[in-house]
């Protein structure tokens, strides 16, 4: 047990960092405007003190049975918490606390109020340990939680580790890379550059026709290679050392460099598994999983849908998928790729909607040029239609779970998920796709706190009337 104590002084530092973080355009606001200068000197003093309130208000305590909380500046608030309603324990720990054996501590209760969902301890030193040290009978209670200072006495069910090599592929197999030298140009664009060559453009032509093209090749191939070393930095400070350990009923997910994270999740709050694929790691022969759990109000979709495994050659990730959840298929389910007239259909409705946006614009612009200019979007709306046909499918991998296919802006989606996880399911076709024989399955699992409906459309109707069948003999 542990008397009613105030967090750790250093919860007082992170607090202050915070709150100048959330206020940082407001103070770089008043160093601009030089004659309130004085608002400026009173602001950070303002939010020092807010932050020593906070943290002397702020309390916690445990008992036999609960972690009591006392929090609140203006308004006073005291949460009990019973230790059998703790759903998920997540631990943060910036790299300056390690030397202090100092952490942080995320209580996550699974309630559906956003004030009340999880309750956080900036700094803590010892509660962990005794959370750990209590004992129950529920299965996701936290005494079965692995230790952290004692890791190597833990007897480890399962565990699997991401390399730099991964991490390096994970990095330059992100599609944000295009979105981002997309935004290099339009920031050199708003800062003169391209009026600069826009002016001097005889003079790059002449140095075009004399050099040719390699130069500009050269500076092209190294703004993409810069922004590959900076997505790589941001992979590893996020994702540095990931590894997964499962023991008993237990995940255990570890990650970070300058801030390490360590969620525990227990695999009955999972609902469905994500194994996705974007084009670039298709190239490569690469997928990511991810978990969609049960959560509460309070969380991002980042801690709603959590990274299982970063980056994983396909050929193994279900071999490795299935040490730590029994559930999974040993091998890739088989999932029948969509037909030619599914494929049409999404290509259908994608010309149908740039045809819309053109016609909209050629009201105002219009020509044989602007025509031309559309050829590309014309040919981008073919390939994502047919991409999200070809990988449309679904199919029953054992008795009890289905596999789920579809895709969408070049990424496929692979969902693996139980009867008892889904939460309707339901079928629907308009009039021409019943005299096409062709349906739309429509599946409802949980995720987070809300309710995620999973749409498969073009279907063969007699694959969803199979599925369909399979889903209403269970219930």
């Amino acid at each position: 047990m542990i008397n009613k104590q105030h967090l750790h002084p250093f919860a007082l530092l992170i607090k202050v960092g915070f709150l100048f973080r959330d206020f940082l355009p407001a103070v770089l606001g008043f160093v601009f405007l030089r004659q309130y200068w004085q608002i400026w000197l009173i602001l950070p003093v303002v939010l020092i003190l807010w932050a020593c309130l906070d943290y002397y208000c702020f309390t916690y305590e445990m008992t036999d049975k609960e972690l009591i909380v006392n929090s609140g500046v203006i308004i006073k608030q005291q949460r009990h918490i019973p230790y059998q309603q703790i759903q998920n324990l997540q631990r943060r720990q910036w790299f300056f606390l390690e030397p202090f054996g100092v952490e942080t501590l995320i209580v996550d209760t699974g309630a559906k109020e956003k004030d009340q969902g999880e309750v956080t301890l900036l700094a803590v030193s010892n509660v962990v340990r005794m959370l750990l040290d209590f004992n129950s009978s529920e299965p996701t209670d936290l005494a079965q939680l692995p230790a952290e200072p004692v890791e190597e006495e833990v007897k480890k069910a399962a565990e699997y580790k991401i390399g730099f090599k991964e991490l390096a592929l994970y990095a330059m197999t992100n599609p944000d890379i295009l979105g981002q030298f997309l935004f290099v140009l339009v920031i050199s664009n708003h800062l003169g550059l391209m009026d600069i060559l826009s002016n001097a453009s005889d003079t790059v032509v002449d140095h075009v026709n004399h050099y040719g093209l390699v130069p500009i090749l050269i500076v092209l191939n190294v703004i993409i290679l810069g922004l590959m070393v900076v997505n790589l930095a941001r992979v590893l400070l996020r994702l540095y050392g990931f590894t997964v350990i499962r023991q008993d009923n237990l995940l255990t997910v570890k990650r970070g460099l300058i801030q390490k994270s360590i969620l525990h999740v227990s695999i009955n709050r999972i609902q469905s598994i994500h194994i996705r694929q974007n084009i670039f790691r298709q190239i490569f022969g690469l997928v990511t999983v991810e978990l969609d759990l049960i959560a509460d109000a309070t969380k991002s979709d980042e801690q709603k849908r959590v990274t299982l495994i970063p980056v994983i050659s396909q050929d193994k990730v279900y071999s490795v998928l299935k040490e730590f959840l029994d559930y999974t298929p040993e091998q890739a389910p088989t999932i029948k790729t969509g037909d030619w007239y599914t494929s049409w259909l999404f290509v259908r409705n994608a010309l149908v909607g740039v045809g819309i946006v053109a016609m909209a614009v050629a009201i105002f612009y219009h020509g044989f040029w602007y025509w031309i200019a559309l050829m590309p979007l014309i040919i981008l709306a073919i390939i994502f239609g047919w991409y999200k046909g070809y990988y449309t499918g679904i199919n029953r991998y054992d008795d009890g779970h289905l596999a789920l296919r579809t895709a969408r802006q070049l990424t496929n989606d692979t969902v693996l998920i139980g009867w008892h996880e889904i939460q309707s399911m339901s079928v629907d076709a308009s009039l021409l796709m019943v005299w096409t024989k062709r349906a739309n399955l429509i599946v409802s699992v949980r995720s987070g706190n809300q309710v995620l409906r999973l749409r498969y459309r073009y279907l063969p109707t007699q694959e969803v009337e199979d599925i369909f069948k399979w889903y209403r003999e269970y219930v």
